[in-house]
This record gives structure tokens, C-alpha cells and sequence, in this order.
């Protein structure tokens, strides 16, 4: 499927940070974080506040100098790319394909995984087991 899909493999991407006086010694963070992120960071890192703008994003500044276990917000994320989307909130992620044939005759299909279930989404886990598709 490559990177422009709203699977596992075309939205997981690393981020390769290097900024000592906020990070500290090299590490791995395995929170997910957003593009939309690094733009209230800088800003607040700039020490203009990420609120003023109206942005989407959150700044990454807390969570690079104090790395928790656990997201404090379990804020849902959302992917678009072409004719699919996804929308994850942990532990599920729901992917809706639009304009396909053979879907039914609707032209969508819904694909709900439970992402520690299913990391790679080969099976729809909407129900606890492979096999179903959300209508």
C-alpha cells in the first residue's frame, strides 16, 4: 500500500527530534504525535503561547521534558489521504474507504481495529474476532 494510505504502514512514521536544553539525553517516545504539533511547540518554545493562533495541534515541549507512560489526554487522531480516512482513539481505529465497488453496492466500506489487536489490520476486529466488517 506504500505511504499514501490510512493503514498502519502509510500513517505510522518516526519523528527525529534533536534539541538538548529541551530533550535531554537521546531517547524513544512511543506517544503518537501529529505533524500539526511541531507548529504550537516552536511557538511556545518561542515563548508566544500555541493557544493565540487557534491551532489544532498541541505542544510537544511537555512531553519531550517529561516523558510519561501514558498520554494525559487521550485526544482522537485523525488521517486523510485521497478516498480513505481513519479516525484513532486508542484502542481502536476506524477506517472508512469511500468510492470503492464490491463494498456492498454502497461504494464504503468501515474497517474497525483494535490497534493492539491487529497492529497491522489484516483482520477486522470490530467484534473481538476477525472476520467482521462494520456496516
Amino acid at each position: 500500500m506504500g505511504k499514501g494510505h490510512v493503514y498502519e504502514a502509510g500513517i505510522r512514521v518516526p519523528l527525529l527530534l534533536r534539541w538538548p536544553r529541551v530533550a535531554g539525553t537521546p531517547r524513544a517516545i512511543s506517544e503518537p504525535v501529529l505533524l500539526l504539533d511541531l507548529f504550537p511547540t516552536l511557538l511556545q518554545a518561542a515563548s508566544r503561547g500555541a493557544r493565540a493562533v487557534g491551532s489544532h495541534g498541541r505542544s510537544l515541549l511537555e512531553l519531550l521534558s517529561r516523558p510519561r507512560r501514558r498520554p494525559a489526554d487521550e485526544r482522537p487522531l485523525f488521517f486523510e489521504v485521497g478516498y480513505a480516512r481513519a479516525v484513532i482513539r486508542r484502542p481502536w481505529k476506524l477506517v472508512v474507504l469511500n468510492d470503492l465497488e464490491g463494498c456492498g453496492g454502497s461504494g464504503r466500506c468501515r474497517n474497525l481495529h483494535g490497534e493492539d489487536i491487529d497492529r497491522y489490520q489484516c483482520n477486522f476486529t470490530a467484534n473481538g474476532h476477525g472476520g467482521n466488517r462494520v456496516a
